[in-house]
């Protein structure tokens, strides 16, 4: 919401975090992101110690942010946001595919079909079919259900990995 007042205008997203602003503004001014800073550190640290922090891939519940600030781009038509969304959330994925969070999201996104969320779920389509050990457990078992194409879109990934091995 935009507030006129006496010394300029005031931008307020009262039903939006403040974290996730944060994150919003990081990305007006720089093109980027880092969702780690949210987890790890204060407001006014060192920015480079956070970034060799975070080299560390300790989960800092990322995977979750990422799905947030795609979000905002869409609520608020933030061009190019929900690009460099999908590309920071597939790496996400790839390295904390084992978390908790990968399974709330996975469910959340997969069973929610929207046009828009297409390009997260086929992270989570790329994960799963890169891990068959989750495919053991109940969530996934229970999205191969009930979420139309996921299992035929996992198992079509996992062939051409190996038809490509075996070309290659």
């Amino acid at each position: 919401m935009i507030r006129s007042t006496p010394s300029g205008n005031i931008v307020t997203f009262p039903d939006e975090s403040p974290n996730l602003i944060r994150l919003l503004i990081q990305y007006f001014y720089g093109a980027d992101y880092e969702p780690y800073i949210l987890a790890n550190t204060e407001l006014d640290s060192d920015l480079e110690a956070e970034r060799e922090a975070s080299t560390a891939y300790e989960y800092t519940g990322e995977i979750i942010t990422h799905v947030q600030m795609f979000t905002l781009g869409c609520k608020y038509s933030v061009d190019g946001l929900q690009e460099l969304v999908v590309e920071k959330f597939h790496q996400a994925c790839q390295r904390f595919w084992y978390t908790d969070d990968f399974e709330k999201v996975a469910e959340a996104v997969v069973l929610r079909e929207h046009e828009k969320l297409e390009s997260l779920r086929m992270a989570i389509v790329d994960t799963v079919a890169k891990h068959p050990e989750l495919w053991k457990k109940m969530w996934a078992r229970t999205l191969f259900e009930k979420a139309e194409g996921f299992e035929t879109e996992v198992l079509k990934r996992r062939i051409k990995k190996y038809m490509y091995l075996e070309q290659g």
